[in-house]
């Protein structure tokens, strides 16, 4: 009986190392598997500005490139970036496009209102 028992718990206990290394290994793994991650911390989508020069300032987390109405913009070390855009007055929609290194891609648009 001590030997099965024995037997058991050995198996629990590889059991639970295959299943942290698995846990582990997804893990580090999800940032290259969902693609780029696109975050636009200012101005907030339907924002109505007073100024014709606006900043706008996020981040991108598995980016290589990043455009803006077309225009290639560049992150800083952090993965950061702020970039200003003359508007015209009245409604604008920019386009935020990041592309990560397998070519998968993902595009936010912003509706601003200049008054």
């Amino acid at each position: 009986m001590a030997v099965t028992l024995r037997r058991k718990f050995e198996f629990s206990l590889v059991a639970l190392a295959t299943l942290v290394i698995i846990l582990y290994a997804t893990s580090r793994m999800w940032g290259f598997v969902r693609g780029p991650v696109l975050t636009i911390r200012e101005p907030k989508n339907g924002a109505t500005v007073p100024d014709t020069l606006l900043s706008i300032k996020g981040t991108g987390k598995n980016v290589t490139s990043l455009y803006l109405n077309g225009r290639k913009i560049l992150l800083d070390d952090e993965n950061a970036f702020n970039e200003s855009l003359l508007l015209a007055y009245g409604y604008n929609i920019l386009e935020l496009e990041a592309h990560d290194r397998f070519n998968r891609t993902v595009t936010k648009e912003l509706v601003l209102i200049l008054k």
